[in-house]
């Protein structure tokens, strides 16, 4: 039965900078693709430029950005959503109170709890629209009355604060969420998170409608000293904390043959520049709809949709390139000049009525930078969801520049050399083999052997990655590298290694089924100093 919320895509009229905030729920817990409500969401308010914000990532969306925490007590989530307060959310998802009721940590005061947490984000964003959300029910009989009498305490907590001004409003929860959505007891199911998706879509219109989201602060600029010079260190305190010490395991290859997924043969748009190039040349294949699976100019991953002719093109077919330049989960249209001038068209997805909307950003990067067409790459190396620039020397190092922007146009940070090299510049692909979220290092030989260096971020405490020598990653499967790309077909987020066929386009595919790499020890853990009106003090540390 599908129940997932009808479109009813509207323009909220400034951009959404969203912080989900809550648990396991929020976080994804239990949803196939991970992205729980978040993902469904972002298809609800399609139109809108929207950022999710939050101090981690889950799911296989790229802007997964989010606030939730698995077990997470109302009284935990003012220090989560403390971590992410500096990027200025103009919109609040509070989904508060399942662990409370669930472990019943004093679920009689639960409601009290709840308010607090509200003053406090109210305290800390007092520019945002915080919809608070009720919670899921539960299959326990005891427990889910427990909820039911929490849910119903919410309205009242909430209008108090909005009758004295506060950009407060209930999320209702929706009649058709019953436990049959609910295979654990605790967590939605893909149904389920839909159904969550579209009661936070009604809030957000309600909020707009109200005239409570305008456009996101300023974010702070970054002259300012994070910490003095010098530390000193106090020994009376001890061990602060024992650290999770863990990560996976090691980076290990494999691959599973999934035969020929696209048989070709399509023939190239006749407005393209290089039409009478094989077929193979003008083949690109990008994630245009920000579904996660990478299209070959169609809709849907595997079974491909035709959508005829989406982009007229602004040069030779060998010119264009595709990468997410603003986040938001579509590859958007790249062309690099001879010259490595970079001009972009941000992708807006599907028109209503058909074809598709591309915004231009003009020239975006290559001026100055000593690239080539044959020397540019675009791939996100911090794994903050945007593709950051790189230029790549003759034996394959990389200069870097990070994307930096807010909104759709980027602003570039030199990096400067990220990665010495192991070949010559055309050997060199950047593209995530683990699914962490940050491309790796990929060199093909000109038989289509790959070597790998997993990305392993700014490990030794710079933004600049650490590389992970994964060695021999794939031995060629008869086919020239200009014949080989790497792009998910399956959404797994790890990307599948192609052979494009050069005479027809098709595409034989062995799936990506790589374990291990993913992360590193200390990811997830935060040292700052933080100005806050709550009396929390995070202190300023360095390690």
């Amino acid at each position: 039965m599908q129940i997932l919320p009808e479109d009813r895509s509207f323009s909220v009229g400034s951009a959404l900078r969203i912080l989900p905030l809550g648990d396991s729920i929020t976080w994804g817990h239990g949803s196939p693709d991970g992205n729980g409500y978040r993902y469904k969401l972002l298809r609800l308010l399609a139109g809108n430029d929207i950022t999710y914000i939050g101090s981690h990532k889950s799911g296989s969306m790229a802007n997964s950005n989010n606030e939730g925490h698995s077990g997470a007590l109302i009284s935990d989530m003012s220090l989560h959503a403390l971590k992410s307060m500096h990027l200025q959310p103009n919109v609040i998802l509070l989904l508060a109170g399942t662990n409370d009721i669930y472990k019943d940590v004093d679920a009689a005061t639960a409601p009290a709890r709840l308010g607090s947490l509200i003053d406090n984000l109210i305290t800390m964003s007092p520019n945002a629209a915080i919809l608070v959300a009720q919670i899921p029910p539960m299959n326990d009989t005891s427990r889910n009355a427990a909820a039911q009498t929490f849910n119903a305490a919410i309205p009242g907590i909430v209008t108090s604060r909005a009758g004295s001004g506060a950009k407060v409003l209930t999320v209702e929860r929706d009649p058709r969420f019953t436990t049959i959505y609910l295979p654990d007891g605790l967590h939605p199911d893909d149904l389920g998170y839909g159904l969550l998706a579209g009661m936070f879509s009604t809030g957000i219109q309600r909020a707009a409608e109200a005239g409570w989201i305008s456009e996101p602060d300023p974010l702070p600029t970054a002259n300012r000293t994070a910490c003095d010079t010098f530390l000193t260190w106090d020994p009376k305190f001890g061990t602060i904390a024992t650290g999770v010490g863990s990560a996976d395991s090691a980076f290990v290859s494999s691959w599973q043959p999934a035969g020929r997924l696209a048989t070709g043969n399509v023939g190239p748009p006749k407005t393209w520049w290089g039409a009478d190039l094989p077929q193979g040349k003008w083949v690109r294949l990008a994630d245009m709809d920000g579904d996660g699976r990478d299209d070959y100019f169609a809709d849907g991953g595997v079974n491909w949709i035709n959508k005829g002719e989406i982009a007229t093109g602004l040069g030779e077919a060998v010119g264009v390139m595709f990468a997410d330049i603003n986040g938001d989960g579509r590859d958007d249209y790249l062309w690099i000049s001879p010259e490595g001038l970079v001009t972009a068209y941000i992708n807006g997805g599907e028109k209503k009525g058909g074809g598709w909307l591309w915004t231009s950003l003009g020239q975006i990067a290559g001026e100055g930078t000593g690239a080539t067409r044959e020397t540019t790459r675009f791939a996100d190396i911090d794994g903050d969801g945007k593709a950051d620039y790189m230029v790549v020397g003759k034996e394959g190092s990389l200069n870097a520049w990070l994307n930096f922007g807010y909104g759709d146009k980027p602003d570039w940070y030199p990096l400067g050399i990220i990665a010495t090299g192991i070949g010559d510049a055309a050997g060199v692909q950047l593209v995530d083999l683990n699914n962490d979220g940050r491309a790796d290092y990929v060199w093909l030989d000109k038989d289509g052997a790959a070597k790998a260096y997993i990305n392993n971020r700014g490990g030794s405490g710079g933004l600049a990655p650490d590389w992970i020598n994964a060695g021999s990653i794939a031995t060629g499967v008869g086919a020239k590298r200009e014949e080989l790309r790497f792009a998910d077909l399956n959404g797994d987020g790890k990307k599948d290694y192609v052979w494009v066929d050069h005479a027809s386009g098709a595409l034989d595919v062995w799936f990506n089924t790589a374990t291990g790499g993913s992360y590193v020890v200390g990811d997830g853990t935060v040292f700052a100093e933080y100005a806050n009106p709550l009396g929390i003090s995070l202190e300023c540390t360095n390690f």
